[in-house]
C-alpha cells in the first residue's frame, strides 16, 4: 500500500471517529435537556424523532434500519473504490458516513433519533448527525464535480 493511500485511511478513520464521537457525547448530554443557547437564535429542545426529516416514515423503524444500513454500505463501498484515491472525497465521504452511523446507533440502541439542535429560524430540530450528513453530502457533489471538471479535455477551436 502507498503511503499516499494509507495516509488517506488515516484522514478517514481519524475524521470518522472524531465526528462520530462528538455526536454521540452530544446527543447524551443533551437528551431531555431543555434551553435557550443564544437568545432568538438558537435552543437546545429535547426530540427524539421516530422517522426521517420532518418525520417522515415515523413508525416505520425496520425500513428506516435497512434503509440506513443500505446508505452506510453503499457510502462505505464508494470510499472504498473511489475516495481513497482522492484526498477531498475522502473526507467529505468520512463526514457522511459519521453522520450516517450516528443516528443508525440511536436506531438500533434507542429505537429513534435523539434531536436537539432548534434553530429558531428553522421548522425541525435536529442534531450533529444530520449536520454532519448535510455537510457531507454537498462536499461530497463538489468533489465529484470538481473531479469531472479536471478530467475534461480542453477543447481546440480551429
Amino acid at each position: 500500500m502507498s503511503m499516499h493511500k494509507h495516509k488517506n485511511i488515516i484522514i478517514f478513520v481519524s475524521v470518522f471517529v472524531s465526528l462520530l464521537i462528538v455526536d454521540l457525547v452530544s446527543k447524551r448530554l443533551t437528551d431531555g435537556f431543555e434551553g435557550t443557547v443564544i437568545s432568538g437564535f438558537l435552543n437546545f429542545t429535547s426530540f427524539h424523532n421516530y422517522g426521517i426529516a420532518f418525520g417522515l416514515l415515523s413508525g416505520q423503524r425496520t425500513l428506516l434500519l435497512i434503509m440506513n444500513s443500505l446508505l452506510i454500505v453503499g457510502a462505505i463501498l464508494a470510499w472504498w473504490f473511489f475516495a481513497r484515491k482522492d484526498p477531498r472525497l475522502n473526507v467529505a465521504l468520512a463526514i457522511f458516513i459519521a453522520g450516517a452511523i450516528g443516528n443508525h446507533w440511536d436506531r438500533v440502541f434507542h429505537g429513534h433519533v435523539r434531536d436537539f439542535i432548534d434553530f429558531s429560524f428553522t421548522m425541525t430540530v435536529m442534531n450533529l448527525a444530520d449536520i454532519f450528513l448535510t455537510v457531507g453530502t454537498v462536499l461530497v457533489v463538489l468533489a465529484v464535480l470538481f473531479q469531472s471538471f479536471k478530467k475534461e479535455e480542453p477543447r481546440n477551436e480551429a
